[in-house]
């Protein structure tokens, strides 16, 4: 599928409709968080218009490839939720995800991030991010198809956002 029109920005999904088809999903949004996530918008069985976001790419980079990435240590055993929450959060808060992300290495500094926390806040930072600029178009039922752990952390983002109706 693509969209290419003068009024909207550029997108393709390239798989994905597979996926939902699958499904059986007939009506509201699909959201399928990957490294690409898409939020795909249906009626009576027909995709009418879809989003992709580079969450996970983002995140990824990020990771491997950022002064913030260099910050970040292994977990471990560490409890990354609350860091998660708060990402998520702010996300949803205020999406200016380019100022949102330099809170990262500023709260480490201050004392208030450890360093175990890191990723964790950046997803929640990132996805908080994705869902603020697709909240208002997710009418109806929320579907989600994805990888367990990944899609568990896009729902307890949803549930911050106040949606807890998710389909899985």
């Amino acid at each position: 599928l693509s969209v290419d029109q003068p009024v909207r920005l550029g997108d393709v999904m390239r798989g994905e409709e597979t996926q939902i088809l699958g499904a059986g999903v007939r009506d509201g949004v699909v959201v399928l968080p990957g490294t690409h996530s898409k939020w795909a918008m249906l009626d009576a069985g027909r995709v009418t218009g879809f989003r992709t976001a580079m969450t996970g790419e983002l995140y990824a980079v990020l990771l491997r490839h950022s002064l913030l990435g260099r910050l970040a240590e292994d977990p471990g055993e560490h409890d990354t939720a609350g860091a998660f929450a708060r990402g998520v959060n702010r996300a949803l808060a205020d999406p200016a995800v380019s100022m949102l992300l330099f809170s990262a290495r500023a709260e480490v500094l201050l004392g208030k991030l450890s360093t175990r926390e890191v990723a964790a806040y950046l997803s929640g930072l990132l996805i908080g991010a994705e869902l603020g600029a697709m909240m208002g178009a997710a009418h109806g039922t929320i579907t989600m198809i994805g990888d367990p752990a990944l899609s568990a952390r896009y729902r307890t983002a949803f549930a911050l956002a106040g949606r807890t109706d998710i389909d899985l």
